[in-house]
């Protein structure tokens, strides 16, 4: 599994990730130099062992220590969150109609809100192309029904759901209000400042149940498996959080629901799917 990160993109994307982070901050030229040295030299030190999720949350740390700025990406989460409520109005989702077809339709949502991330290298991030593609979700690997079965079969009484970027988070409230609706109790982990990622005052903005979350002090989650509470499913959003887990699935022995959109080659070819279809995958190790 670790093989599928040795390929260039995956350390390209992280570089690229670090220079975003670098290219929003109101810094002097010669600080934004200095920082691009930092991240480059950590790349370099790290090559022989690169891991895309351990990197990832690695270098933006330094660059939040070293600049002194959390979140440079409230632009990119205003613009987020502007176009998911606009989706969410135009296609009027009931979310406590609790027929299969709508969680079916939920599911697809969640998976298609992963599309909401500017900082995947190669990936447009083309908001009016988004819009188009709302009106009709296709999932190219799908294990919906698969899911819902083992939910129906009351396995899943416990989710803890990873969110990821800020504007697919108003998707993931939907799928949530649906589960609850059924019966589930639904937990949701969220993470200190990272990339366009929810965070707790995020949660709150957008009208997350602060009664129900947990603040990731350690992530990714998968390689701190210590800190998880005692849950029957982890919903996963996004690519870091399917990095991590791939790289840990072989110690990991809860079923996990993967949700995320295959925005680059890498998970692409992992998956044998063309670039930029959706995924729904679960995994359900052997006790």
């Amino acid at each position: 599994m670790r093989s599928m990160f040795k390929n260039s993109n995956c350390i390209l994307c992280n570089i690229m990730s670090g220079f975003e982070f670098i290219r929003r901050i109101n810094k002097s030229r010669a600080f934004k130099l200095y920082l691009s040295r930092i991240v480059l030299r950590y790349v370099v030190e790290n090559i022989d062992d690169f891991n895309p999720p351990r990197a990832n949350v690695e270098i933006h740390e330094m660059l939040k220590r070293e600049s002194g700025i959390e979140d440079p990406f409230i632009k990119d989460k205003n613009d987020q969150i502007a176009f998911s409520s606009k989706i969410i109005s135009c296609l009027k989702t009931d979310p406590y109609n609790t027929s299969t077809q709508n969680l079916k339709h939920l599911l697809a949502l969640a998976a298609y809100g992963n599309g909401l991330d500017p900082l995947v290298l190669g990936y447009d991030l083309n908001y009016e192309a988004l819009e188009v593609e709302a009106k009709n979700l296709k999932i190219m690997l799908n294990d919906a029904d698969k899911f819902i079965n083992a939910l129906e079969s009351n396995r899943y009484k416990r989710i803890l759901y990873l969110l990821d970027n800020v504007g697919e988070a108003l998707f993931d409230l939907l799928l949530y209000k649906n589960l609850k609706a059924r019966g589930v109790d639904v937990f949701f982990a969220v993470k200190p400042p990272h990339e366009t990622d929810v965070t707790i005052n995020d949660f709150t903005r957008i009208g997350g149940d602060l009664s129900h979350v947990l603040e990731l002090k350690k992530y990714p989650l998968f390689t701190s498996h210590s800190i998880l509470p005692d849950v029957d499913l982890i919903i996963s959003k996004g690519l870091l959080n399917f990095e991590d887990y791939i790289l840990n699935m072989n110690s990991f022995k809860k079923d996990v629901l993967v949700i995320l959109k295959a925005k680059c080659n890498v998970i692409a070819d992992y998956f044998k799917i063309p670039v930029g279809s959706y995924i729904v995958k679960l995994y359900q190790p052997i006790s």
